[in-house]
């Protein structure tokens, strides 16, 4: 490895070019997520509005069709609005990645995003700078430093996305809960508590459920990825590292790249607030770890010089 082959992601990250792809992505992202929001949002507001429905015998048939036909909706029409927004985003961000790790573009996975939309999208963006999106990699060599780039991008999606799922897990618990107490108290028969009370929550309580099916189904993904990353570096130190090594390793980059691609599509979101409470807690640690895998590849390659 010669100094060449030190990756320069932190300067390139923070260039204008790549800056503009992440504010456009986030400008998608947030869209995506505004209309995933207003889905929560009515599929709560029908539910409550159809729970306290029922306390009223002449409207308890309507309470259960309007908690079906909501649920239909919110489940089958609203994702597809969802995902075009979405999809958008992903490709953004797509075009981050393989730009900032050079790689090449999988047309496979779609076409490029035109340059005019990118500069419209990142006009609408009014948060933060976004530099330094990845780790501080410098001085770890290329392909280690793309790789433990996209570690980084994979732990960190599958962290939000496990804590995010224990609410859900909560919630549904809470909701479960609440109907049996109500069930037990009222005296209800089992075809009473499914038609006055599963039915009429069913948009909360069948996106709740959904959500955490796919939230977990993406994280078990992003982890599998993880741990086979975590298999390769540990086979991986400055006194065993080859040349075919990190051309073994530079050809997977393509390939994860794909899978986290396709990961991305899943329209399941963790909600802004939740994300930002964990961001700051999320930073320190993987910096902790990158400052590891510096003393690994950078101290110890600076010692060798010095000997």
């Amino acid at each position: 490895m010669t100094p060449d082959s030190v990756q320069s992601i932190n300067d390139r990250q923070n260039d204008a070019e790549h800056i503009r792809l992440l504010h456009a992505a986030d400008v998608e992202h947030a869209q995506a997520q505004h209309v995933e929001s207003a889905r929560w949002l009515v599929a709560f507001i029908v539910s409550v509005a159809s729970l306290a429905a029922i306390l009223i015998p002449d409207l308890r048939p309507t309470a259960v069709i309007t908690g079906v036909i909501a649920t239909f909706l919110t489940e089958t029409v609203w994702p597809f609005v969802t995902k075009n927004f979405n999809n958008r985003a992903v490709l953004l961000q797509e075009q981050f990645d393989t730009s900032l790790f050079k790689l090449s573009w999988n047309p496979d996975l779609g076409r490029r995003v035109p340059m005019v939309h990118i500069v419209d999208s990142a006009k609408k963006y009014a948060g933060d700078e976004k530099r330094n999106w990845y780790l501080d990699v410098r001085g770890i060599p290329s392909p280690i430093a793309e790789t433990l780039c996209q570690r980084e991008n994979l732990i960190w999606d599958a962290d939000q996305r496990e804590a995010w799922a224990w609410r859900l897990v909560v919630g549904l618990a809470a909701w479960l809960g609440i109907g049996l107490i109500i069930s037990l108290a009222a005296q209800w028969f089992v075809w009473q508590l499914l038609v006055w009370y599963v039915a009429p929550t069913l948009p909360a309580a069948s996106l709740a459920l959904r959500s955490l099916l796919q939230q977990r189904s993406v994280a078990r993904t992003k982890t599998d990825l993880r741990e086979r990353i975590d298999e390769t570096l540990q086979s991986l130190t400055p006194e065993t590292v080859s040349q075919h090594k990190l051309d073994e390793l530079t050809e997977a980059l393509r390939l994860r790249q794909d899978k986290i691609f396709r990961s991305r599509l899943d329209s399941a979101r963790v909600p802004d607030r939740f994300y930002n409470r964990l961001r700051d807690r999320f930073e320190t640690n993987h910096q902790i770890e990158a400052e590891h895998f510096k003393s690994i590849w950078v101290d110890e390659r600076d010692r060798r010089k010095g000997d």
